[in-house]
């Protein structure tokens, strides 16, 4: 099984490396947006699809120039701006600090007027949008200071109509709190379906890693206990779900999409928390599942700097503990290589490793540093255009999963083998059990006889029923109370066998109409019950005239049987045949209580067998 986990590890790097060098060479395909234009006139409008808005934009620092100021200025040069690189941090300008505000301003020429749509990821950490002089996006709300600046992450996509060829774009963007400023990722234009796709394709995959990791770490979590103490189960687990917390708070941020109003610098320190603690608990089951090869000084140091720093996202503020990232991340970096290291040292000399997991670890390692990459300098994003970490996270568990399952497979192999005889005999004990525990169920919840639910099943199901109807006050609820007519007749004059042949063969009768969640009862002797969820009286009328239509073929069949056990001709008069009287209660309230009903349905079988039987009646004193 290590082989097929070794090749897609292999295709998965082939992959990853055919990709970045496919939407490397499509993105330099793409014109490059030069002092501030773009033009896409020559194409058509299926042709735009998405285009990077990579390039050369103007940019106006330390003020926010409203769109009809800035039509007026032919050069930003003019207005006290120049130009800068998309995407980057503003700080790459030469006048302009991390904090503050800036304008932002490119125009394009299109091939046809129509609908069209930017995609947005993070852009640190408010931004308006203006379309030829018309706002069409706010995200928090960009000041001139930090009293009048509010933060907030929201990225998603943004559709506009222009009826001109000629759009204007205008970023109004402000920063405050966090240690990178202005468009430092892509954005993306293009057609509304192309758009959305790319983000709903990025989301749903971020929720469903999310989930996949969220279920996995849950599974270890229980899987550790008294019959397992291996720590490095507990941290894995742990490690996964930290992932994926992280998985839904990064990237395109889908918590986001469903909270958009979720608190900025809530959503920041859990980004950055998950951070050290992640790499905390790796550090932590690396020790305890490979305590062999791993030196534990080097855990110790790991532990103590990511315990001082989740230290400090937790009493500081985003400024502060943002400082220390890029050193933080260094320090996961070396950690990666270090790891790597002595993962491959310890698989060449058969101790500890294996191929899987330092193939696995190999590609994390991978991802871990293209995201740190980014991380340290957005330009890298020009190189490594694809997010790794996902496809690494992923591939990481899985490969260390299966090795947790090899590990146990193979020793409860070893287990097995020198406790075989002893588990034969438990495992032929437990199925005796296990089939005198279902024999037991069965006779305590059916009659033997005919196969129905029995009188004690009645009780329960009632209450499950009654469950059921109070939280769904919208449906009605019928009870039919039924008994045979003549069927002593039967049972006296041809011996309790054919009596026992009429009961089976009624049964067989009301099986045919349980479907929907009906069920049917037998009291005991030739009384039954059934009961008719989502069921007025109408229907409940419908329902008991369709049984008294199918006796007249029960009868004749019962006759057949009665002739091959004679030697005689045998005519039952129709005046014994097996008929059915039947009482119908039904219940429209929001509470019910199913005994009442029951009783009711009762009393109006009573009146069934009085009025000359074979019919059924309904206790209209308790319709409401």
């Amino acid at each position: 099984m290590r082989k097929p986990i070794f090749i897609l590890g292999i295709i998965f790097i082939l992959m990853t490396f055919t990709t970045l060098i496919s939407q490397t060479a499509s993105i330099h395909n793409f014109t490059p947006i030069e002092d501030g234009y773009l033009d896409l006139s020559e194409k058509s409008y299926e042709e735009i699809e998405t285009v990077l808005l990579q390039g050369s934009w103007e940019f106006y620092p330390q003020v926010l120039i409203t769109p009809e100021e800035l039509c007026e200025v032919s050069e930003p040069e003019g207005c006290g701006g120049g130009y800068i690189q998309v995407p980057s941090q503003w700080t790459d300008y030469e006048s302009m600090s991390r904090r503050g505000m800036g304008t932002y301003r490119i125009k394009i020429d299109l091939p046809t007027p129509g609908y069209y749509a930017l995609g947005l990821k993070s852009i640190y950490t408010s931004f308006e949008i203006f379309v030829n002089g018309e706002s069409i996006y706010e995200v928090g709300t960009v000041g001139t200071g930090e009293s009048t600046n509010t933060s907030q992450f929201r990225p998603g996509t943004t559709t506009f109509y222009t009826d001109s060829t000629a759009i204007d774009i205008v970023f109004h963007v402000g920063n405050f709190d966090h240690r990178k400023g202005g468009l430092v990722q892509d954005i993306m234009f293009g057609t509304p379906d192309e758009i959305r796709h790319l983000f709903l394709v990025e989301n749903t995959f971020n929720v469903y890693l999310a989930g996949i990791l969220f279920m996995m770490g849950i599974f270890l979590l229980t899987f550790f206990g008294k019959s397992n103490r291996d720590a490095g189960i507990l941290y894995f687990g742990f490690f996964c779900l930290i992932i994926s917390v992280r998985t839904i708070f990064n990237n395109t941020i889908p918590i986001l999409q469903l909270f958009p109003h979720f608190p900025f610098w809530l959503e920041m320190k859990i980004e950055y928390l998950t951070i050290p603690m992640g790499f905390l608990t790796f550090a932590v089951y690396s020790q305890a599942s490979f305590s062999k090869i791993m030196h534990k000084t080097v855990t110790t140091i790991v532990v103590s700097i990511s315990a001082v720093y989740i230290i400090l996202i937790l009493t500081t503020n985003t400024l502060v503990y943002n400082i220390f990232l890029n050193a933080f991340n260094g320090l996961i970096a070396i950690y990666a290589i270090y790891w790597m290291f002595l993962m491959i040292k310890a698989w060449l000399k058969d101790h500890q490793s294996t191929s899987t997991i330092a193939l696995g670890g190999f590609i994390l390692a991978i991802s871990v540093l293209n995201e740190i990459l980014f991380y340290t300098d957005p330009s890298f994003s020009s190189f490594f255009t694809y997010n790794l970490i996902p496809f690494g996270l992923f591939f990481f568990v899985i490969t260390h999963s299966f090795e947790f399952s090899h590990r146990y497979l193979e020793a409860l192999r070893i287990s097995k083998d020198l406790t075989e005889e002893l588990e034969r005999k438990v495992y032929l004990r437990t199925n005796e059990l296990n089939e005198a525990n279902e024999r037991l169920l069965l006779m305590a919840t059916t009659d033997e006889l005919t196969g129905l639910w029995n009188r004690n099943e009645l009780q329960r199901k009632a209450e499950a029923e009654a469950n059921s109807f109070n939280s769904d006050s919208s449906s009605a609820f019928s009870v039919l109370y039924m008994d045979l007519d003549n069927f002593k007749y039967y049972n006296d004059t041809y011996s309790h066998e054919i009596g026992d042949l009429v009961l089976k063969e009624f049964a067989q009768v009301l099986q045919s109409f349980c479907y929907n969640r009906t069920s049917a009862f037998r009291l005991g002797g030739d009384e039954f019950v059934m009961f008719l969820p989502a069921c007025d009286k109408e229907c409940a009328t419908v329902r008991a005239g369709h049984i008294l239509e199918r006796l007249p073929e029960m009868n004749k069949k019962i006759q057949e049987v009665l002739q091959l056990n004679s030697s005689t001709l045998i005519d039952i008069p129709k005046s014994h045949h097996i008929t059915c009287s039947i009482g119908i209660a039904t219940h429209y309230k929001h509470q019910i209580d199913i005994d009442n009903l029951i009783r009711h349905a009762d009393e109006a079988l009573l009146s069934a067998k009085t009025s000359g039987k074979n019919r059924f009646v309904v206790n209209e004193d308790h319709l409401s």
